[in-house]
């Protein structure tokens, strides 16, 4: 692709990858001011020092900023309580429009976001430590396995 005569603005042009590793490392990292460093010595696998510099310079860029932005938005957007008061508001819809197997669903939706409810599931790893696996099963089975 041919690029293009004249000045680009950079605010244009994508995320390197590198800068979108170092918002996933800090997203991980909750956000928190004081965590920035250690995403970007993640990351980039540098000094802490040079950490601090490269921090400063990445958070400079308005497109690192709005991106961070966004996901911070993203996480504010779904909360407890915003999920919960969706659920109310189809529970009603389902109710008026006598959708009673929608209604019944969305209740255990409900029933679930307030931990009333937990879905079961099985534990399926394989064990690589084989004496682990041999404790669990000496502990299903309440015998002694020969030696």
């Amino acid at each position: 692709m041919p690029r293009p005569k004249g000045k680009v603005d950079p605010a244009t042009l994508p995320l390197p990858i590198g800068h979108h590793r170092f918002i996933n490392a800090y997203e991980a990292q909750g956000f928190r001011p004081d965590h920035a460093s250690e995403a970007y010595q993640t990351v980039y696998g540098c000094k802490r020092s040079s950490a601090r510099v490269g921090v400063v310079r990445l958070l400079a860029d308005v497109r690192v900023r709005e991106e961070i932005a966004r996901r911070i938005e993203a996480t504010r957007v779904v909360t407890p309580e915003a999920l919960g008061s969706c659920l109310l508001k189809y529970r009603h819809w389902a109710e008026e429009k006598h959708d009673y197997i929608a209604g019944a669903s969305i209740c255990m939706d409900q029933a679930k976001l307030a931990g009333l409810l937990v879905d079961k599931r099985a534990d399926v790893t394989p064990d690589t430590d084989a004496s682990a696996f041999e404790t669990r099963l000496r502990s299903s089975l309440n015998a002694p396995l020969p030696t």
